[in-house]
């Protein structure tokens, strides 16, 4: 039986990724009619913003936070973000910096 995928990943463009990510740090507003390699740029930027402003909420209350629920999102999207050519900020979250790095390896072990 033949292996399906998402059509989106079928026309998967690292460059549009990349343009989405960057669109959302520009505050561009999400697009509809953009290409789904630009819209999961564009989700995974808003995402991290979303969160590292929620994290910092809940920190400057005094309390803890580990990201919960949304630390695997986010190493992902740090992850993603790394294979379609996003550069390494110590801004990001804790999560999307270790998914980065994770990557990072990954990709340079593949190259060994």
């Amino acid at each position: 039986m033949p292996v399906k995928i998402h059509p989106g990943l079928a026309t998967w463009n690292g460059a549009d990724y990349a343009a989405g990510f960057r669109a959302r740090l520009a505050e561009i507003p999400a697009s509809e009619t953009a290409s789904h390699s630009w819209q999961c740029g564009w989700e995974d930027a808003d995402t991290n913003f979303q969160e590292s402003a929620r994290h910092n909420r809940v920190v400057t209350t005094g309390r803890t936070d580990d990201y919960g629920e949304s630390w695997f999102t986010l190493f992902d999207a740090g992850g993603d973000a790394r294979v379609n050519g996003i550069d390494f900020d110590e801004s990001r979250t804790d999560p999307w910096k270790e998914g980065w790095i994770n990557a990072d390896i990954n990709l340079g072990a593949a190259r060994e």
